[in-house]
C-alpha cells in the first residue's frame, strides 16, 4: 500500500489535486473549527453564568417565598390571640397547630407592657420606630434584626392592625427552615449561597468566610456576576436580591450564589478537551476520503499513462480496464477502442511494409504470394485468407486460389464462371459475403457459415486477381476493418505487380546478358556457347562451395561476361589453326583488361569487373594482365580461371580435340597450388563426382596432390595426348 501511494503521488498530478483537496478541504474545516470553538465556548461560558445568574434569582424567589410562608404562620397566631383575653393566650395557642418556621413566639400586650411567652423562649425584642409602627399599623409584618455578625431574625405582626394596643406578636425565625430547608434545598450541586442583610451584615454564609461589598468587580459581560477568591479557590459569583422594604419594613437582602469556577465551567473545559480530537478525526477523515479519492482518479489516470507508454513501444494489445462508472472508465473504453485501430493500423502498415519488400526482394511469385498471405493474416485477423490468381497472364487461363489457415497453406485450382468474373471487374471496391451467400470459387477452401470479404486486385485497370477474407460467422467486419482490408489488397496489387515487374526485369537482364555472351562467343565457331558453358561450370563450384545467393548472382554475371573483351580480338587470331606468336598471343592477353574498360560505366556490372579483369591470373603469379599472386587473386575470379579453362581443354579447338574429362581433370590436379585455387579445384572434382557437371568416361580418379580432399573413385585415368 505504502509503495502504491509512492507511486501515485509522485506524479505532479496527484500532488497538484492532493494540494487542491486538502486546500479545498482542511482550510475550512479548520477555519470553521478554531471559529466554532471561539464561538461554542463563549456561547457556553455565557450560558453558565446565566444559569448561575438565573440560579441566584431562583434562590431570591425561593427564599422570599418562605418568608411569606413564615409570616403566614405568624399572621394565624395572631388572628388566633385577636380575641382571646389577656393572660389566656397560651391556651388559645395550644388549640393551633404548632407554626412552622418560628422557632419562639411571644406576644407583647402594650397596655401592661409585658411579654407573654407562647411558644418557646422568650425573646429580646426591639424598640420601635415611629415607622416600623406606622408599618404594623398598615397591617404589614415587620421585619428585623438584632445582633451580629450571624443576627436573629425577628418577625413582627399586629394581633389586630388597626390597634396597637392589643399587642404586637413576635417571632424569632427558625434560620435553619428559612436558610437550608428552603433556598439551599434548590440549589444546584456544589453551588453554595450567602445572604446579605445590606453591605456587611451576615444573614447566612455556612460554608464560605466572605464579606458581601459593593466593590466587588462585575464580570463585564454580564451585570450581577464577580469572580470571588475563597481560600485559594477561584469561584464564579452572581447576586439575586430579595426585596423587602414594602413587605417588611426593612432594607432588602442579597443572596449571592458562588460555585467553583471549575466545576461552573466544566462543560466548557470538556468541550475544549474533545474538540481538538472532534478536530483531529475529521482531519483524518478528511485525509482519509482525499486519498480514496485522488488514488480513484489516479489509478485509472496512471493505468492510461502505462497503457500510452505501452503504446509508444508498439504494445496494442494490452486493454485499460477501468471500473471507475465516472468519466475515466469512458476515456479508457475510448482509449482501448483507439489502441485496438492503432493497433490494427500499425499491422496493416507493417504488413504493407513486409509485403513490399518480399516484392522486392523475392523473384518466385510464390515466395511473395506466401508473404501476402501471412501478413495479411496476422493484420487483418479472421480465421483464413486466400490470393485468388490467374495461373498466367493470358487473359483465357486457369484460376488458382492459394490459402492460409491456422493449419498451414493450401493452393488449389478452381473454376470461376463468367458472372462471377464480371462481378469482380465491376469496379465495387470490397464484396461482403455473409454466411451461406459465399462463391464457388471459394468453396473449396472456405467454410459454407463463414463471413467473407473479397477485394478484387486490379492493375491497369485489368482485373488479375482477388484477395478473400475469412471470419467467423457474427455481426461481420466493422468500417475501420474494412479501410484496412482495402489499404491492404491496394498494396498487395502494388507489390503482385512489383514482383512481375522484377521478374520481367530480371528475364530481360538474363536475356540480355545470354545474348551478349552469344555475341561474343559467335565471333568464332570454335568458341560458341563458351560462356554459357563456364558460367554452369562456375555455378556448380560455387553451390558445391556453398556461396550466398549474392555472390552466386555475381558469379553467373560474371561467366557469362569474362570474355566480352575479345570483341577487340580479330576473328583470324581466335580462329588460327596453328600456334600463335608471340605478338598474337600478346593480343590475346589484352582481352581482359578491354573486357573490365567495357564494363566500367555499367554500375550494375561493376561488381564483376574484377571476375573478368582478373580470370587469367595464376596463384603463382604468371598470370595475366596483373602478375597477381595467391589471395591477391579475388575468390571469383579464381573459380572463374578453373572453370575457364575446364571448359576450354574439355572443348575442341582449331589446333587440337577436346580432352576428356579425365584429363582435364588431371591437368587441373597438375596445377592445383601452382595455376588453381586447390579448394576450388577440390570443389570442381567434388561436383563432376556428384553429377553436377557431365561426366563423359568411366574408369577410376588419378592419384592427386595429398593437400586436396580424398575424393575415392571417380574416373579412369586419361590415355590420350592433347593435340
Amino acid at each position: 500500500m505504502t509503495q502504491l501511494y509512492s507511486e501515485l503521488f509522485r506524479t505532479r498530478v496527484a500532488q497538484r489535486v492532493m494540494g487542491l483537496f486538502l486546500l479545498c478541504a482542511l482550510v475550512p474545516i479548520i477555519i470553521l473549527g478554531v471559529t466554532a470553538f471561539v464561538h461554542v465556548s463563549g456561547q457556553l461560558e455565557d450560558q453558565t453564568r446565566q444559569r448561575l445568574q438565573s440560579a441566584s434569582t431562583d434562590a431570591a424567589l425561593a427564599l422570599k417565598e418562605r418568608l411569606r410562608f413564615v409570616t403566614l404562620e405568624l399572621d394565624r397566631v395572631a388572628v388566633r390571640l385577636r380575641d382571646v383575653p389577656t393572660g389566656s393566650e397560651r391556651v388559645a395557642l395550644r388549640a393551633v397547630v404548632p407554626p412552622t418556621g418560628l422557632a419562639s413566639v411571644v406576644v407583647e400586650r402594650g397596655e401592661w407592657a409585658h411579654q407573654e411567652p407562647l411558644l418557646g423562649a422568650a425573646i429580646q425584642t426591639v424598640d420601635l420606630t415611629e415607622a416600623q409602627r406606622a408599618h404594623l399599623t398598615g397591617g404589614s409584618a415587620l421585619l428585623t434584626l438584632r445582633g451580629a455578625p450571624y443576627p436573629d431574625l425577628l418577625l413582627a405582626t399586629a394581633v389586630d392592625p388597626g390597634m396597637l394596643d392589643k399587642g404586637i406578636v413576635w417571632a424569632s425565625v427558625d434560620q435553619a427552615y428559612l436558610w437550608e430547608e428552603g433556598a439551599h434545598r434548590r440549589l444546584p450541586e456544589g453551588t453554595e449561597m450567602c445572604v446579605y442583610a445590606g453591605e456587611g451584615t451576615v444573614l447566612s454564609c455556612p460554608r464560605l468566610t466572605k464579606t458581601f461589598t459593593s466593590d466587588a468587580s462585575p464580570d463585564p459581560r454580564m451585570a450581577g456576576m464577580w469572580g470571588w477568591e475563597v481560600g485559594g479557590e477561584d469561584y464564579l459569583a452572581a447576586t439575586g436580591s430579595v426585596q423587602l422594604a414594602h413587605e417588611y419594613g426593612t432594607p432588602s437582602w442579597t443572596v449571592v450564589l458562588a460555585e467553583p469556577r471549575s466545576l461552573a465551567m466544566a462543560p466548557l473545559a470538556e468541550f475544549r478537551r474533545s474538540f481538538p480530537l472532534v478536530l483531529l478525526l475529521a482531519v483524518m477523515a478528511v485525509l482519509g476520503i482525499t486519498h480514496f479519492q485522488v488514488r480513484r482518479s489516479m489509478e485509472p489516470l496512471r493505468a492510461l499513462a502505462d497503457a500510452t507508454s505501452r503504446i509508444a513501444r508498439h504494445e496494442f494489445d494490452a486493454e485499460v480496464t477501468v471500473a471507475s462508472g465516472d468519466e475515466f472508465e469512458e476515456l479508457a473504453s475510448s482509449f482501448n477502442a483507439m489502441a485496438r485501430r492503432l493497433g490494427r493500423q500499425f499491422k496493416t502498415l507493417t504488413a504493407m511494409s513486409d509485403i513490399d519488400r518480399a516484392a522486392l526482394s523475392h523473384s518466385n511469385q510464390q515466395d511473395v504470394i506466401r508473404t501476402i498471405l501471412e501478413r495479411t493474416q496476422e493484420a487483418l485477423g479472421g480465421s483464413g485468407v486466400a490470393v485468388l490468381m490467374r495461373d498466367n497472364p493470358d487473359p483465357g487461363s486457369s484460376w488458382s486460389l492459394v490459402a492460409i489457415r491456422q493449419d498451414g497453406h493450401d493452393q488449389v485450382p478452381v473454376e470461376i464462371t463468367p458472372g462471377e468474373l464480371d462481378e469482380l471487374s465491376a469496379g465495387q471496391d470490397v464484396f461482403r459475403y455473409p454466411e451461406g451467400q459465399s462463391r464457388r470459387y471459394l468453396e473449396a477452401w472456405s467454410r459454407a457459415d463463414a463471413y467473407h470479404l473479397v477485394l478484387p486486385l486490379v492493375r491497369a485497370g485489368t482485373l488479375f486477381g482477388a484477395l478473400a477474407v475469412e471470419y467467423q460467422p457474427g455481426p461481420g467486419v466493422t468500417e475501420a476493418e474494412e479501410r484496412s482490408a482495402r489499404q491492404l489488397a491496394d498494396q498487395i496489387s502494388i507489390a503482385l505487380a512489383n514482383a512481375a515487374l522484377l521478374q520481367d526485369l530480371d528475364a530481360l537482364s538474363t536475356g540480355a546478358l545470354t545474348a551478349l555472351a552469344r555475341t561474343i562467343d559467335a565471333n568464332s565457331p570454335w568458341t560458341a556457347g563458351h560462356s554459357e558453358r563456364v558460367t554452369d561450370v562456375a555455378m556448380a563450384i560455387g553451390r558445391t562451395l556453398g556461396l550466398p545467393a549474392g555472390e552466386l548472382d555475381t558469379l553467373y554475371r560474371g561467366g557469362l561476361l569474362h570474355d566480352i573483351g575479345k570483341i577487340a580480338i580479330p576473328a583470324a587470331i581466335l580462329n588460327k589453326p596453328g600456334k600463335l606468336t608471340e605478338d598474337e598471343y600478346a593480343i590475346i592477353k589484352q582481352h581482359p583488361a578491354t573486357g573490365a574498360r567495357i564494363l566500367s560505366p555499367i554500375r550494375a556490372y561493376r561488381d564483376t569487373i574484377p571476375i573478368v579483369l582478373s580470370h587469367h591470373e595464376r596463384i603463382d603469379g604468371s598470370g595475366y594482365p596483373g602478375g597477381l599472386r595467391g589471395e591477391d587473386i579475388p575468390f571469383l575470379a579464381r573459380i572463374m580461371a578453373a572453370a575457364d579453362v575446364y571448359d576450354a581443354l574439355s572443348s575442341p579447338r582449331p589446333y587440337r580435340p577436346g580432352w576428356t574429362i579425365n584429363r582435364v581433370v588431371d591437368h587441373l590436379h597438375e596445377g592445383a597450388g601452382s595455376h588453381f585455387d586447390r579448394d576450388i579445384v577440390a570443389a570442381l572434382v567434388e561436383s563432376v563426382r556428384s553429377g553436377a557437371l557431365p561426366n563423359e568416361t568411366a574408369g577410376a580418379v588419378p592419384t592427386v596432390d595429398p593437400v586436396l580432399p580424398a575424393l575415392g573413385p571417380l574416373l579412369p585415368v586419361a590415355s590420350e595426348t592433347p593435340a
